[in-house]
């Protein structure tokens, strides 16, 4: 038994000068003392190497801020514009979002993606409860902003657009559905377009509408006369001479350059119409209305007279009751009333005028001048069929401008 207890006190002492030896020889190591073989200064002597170990492990600030300078390098490397703006510090007065322990990381090295870096960065980041901002104020604007105004412009201008089409297909030989449709780009200043209208009316319109037709070409003029240029106008008007009658056109081309108070091509027009159908009393008489709407008196005077050498006798009493008729409305009455008079002594029998001088009369109210004239007719050996008109038109008079008696 002695030497048993021997032998056991020697291993002691040998595994004593082993762990003494080893503890010698490494330098982080905590120092080991022999007497210590029972397990409470065993359990002592392990909590105190854990934390040594804790204490070394653990680094110090100047050891952290290269490898966070290094850090922030390899961000703004790899990671995109969002994520820079992240690891950017943050401003005087804004929460710190980058506050990162990176003590406790691994060590960042260039094999390390960015996404890895990224997901750390959105861990760490502190959020904010997006229901505590205020709400946003709603500033209500007294004149709608220019930008959000066109939007439904353009909405309903494309709904114009189809219901005029409708319009059209559903009723191709209407002139006025295809003047409409010309009117919306007109306003709109697109020549082009109305070109197209108008050549697709002229070959959607029957050919034996010749009225249609030649309403769509007028308003195509005008078009001319107000978007196009002095060539466009000419051609055109030639285009419409030669697809409808050439009078007319002429007549209605003069109109429009009335219309825009270019007087000067107007009379040009009239002229033209003139040269090219004298024996046509159209052409005379329009003129001669231009004539006297625009208080050139004289030139209408001589106009008529130059007339007669080109029209026949039937057509010559025509223009001198339309001179009279102007005469009142925009020249001198008693120049009228002469005319008229001249013409009733040569035809005295002639109903129509002796009607048409008491209704120049009574519109210029001159009461006595129109019972004068009924007088005179009376006077007259006319059959009753032919008085009957101008009983009833005196009974009007009468009725509007005399009194009960005269009635």
């Amino acid at each position: 038994m002695q030497t048993s207890a021997n032998e056991l006190t020697a291993e002691a002492q040998k595994l004593a000068s082993m762990s003494v030896k080893t503890s010698i020889s490494s330098q982080d190591a905590p120092s080991v003392d022999i007497s210590v073989l029972n397990p409470g200064e065993a359990a002592k002597n392990t909590t105190e190497k854990v934390k040594s170990k804790a204490k070394k492990s653990k680094l110090s600030k100047n050891d952290v801020k290269p490898k966070q300078e290094s850090l922030d390098e390899n961000l703004k490397r790899k990671l995109p514009s969002d994520c820079e703006m992240i690891v950017k510090k943050p401003k005087v007065g804004q929460p710190d979002y980058l506050d990162v322990d990176w003590s406790e990381d691994e060590e960042f090295s260039s094999n390390q993606t960015s996404e890895t870096v990224y997901s750390k960065v959105l861990e760490t980041r502190n959020f904010h409860d997006i229901s505590e901002e205020p709400e946003p104020e709603i500033v209500e604007l007294s004149e709608p902003v220019e930008s959000s105004a066109k939007k439904p412009k353009k909405r309903l201008a494309k709904g114009v657009i189809d219901k005029l089409e409708i319009a059209v297909k559903v009723d191709p030989d209407s002139h006025k559905d295809w003047i409409t449709y010309m009117e919306y780009y007109i306003e709109l200043g697109d020549l082009v377009n109305v070109r197209e209208i108008c050549r697709r009316a002229v070959d959607a319109i029957d050919d034996l509408k010749y009225d249609s037709k030649l309403q769509v070409w007028t308003r195509r003029l005008d078009a001319e006369v107000t978007l196009g240029t002095s060539e466009s106008v000419s051609e055109t008007f030639t285009t419409a001479r030669q697809r409808n009658n050439p009078l007319l056109v002429h007549l209605r081309m003069a109109e429009i350059w009335e219309k825009y108070n270019n007087f000067d091509k107007a009379v040009e027009t009239y002229k033209l119409a003139i040269k090219n159908f004298k024996t046509r009393k159209e052409p005379w008489l329009k003129y001669m209305e231009f004539l006297f709407r625009n208080k050139k008196f004289k030139e209408g005077t001589d106009l008529m007279t130059n007339s007669f050498a080109s029209l026949t006798k039937q057509e010559h009493l025509e223009l001198v009751t339309k001179k009279a008729q102007l005469e009142f409305e925009f020249g001198e009455v008693e120049r009228g009333k002469t005319n008229l008079e001249n013409v009733l002594s040569t035809y005295p029998k002639r109903t129509d005028i002796w009607y048409l001088y008491m209704d120049l009369l009574a519109s210029i109210k001159d009461n006595s001048a129109v019972r004068s004239v009924f007088a005179r007719v009376l006077s007259l050996n006319f059959r009753p069929y032919k008085l009957k008109p101008l009983y009833k038109s005196y009974l009007l008079f009468e009725k509007t401008c005399g009194v009960d008696r005269e009635v």
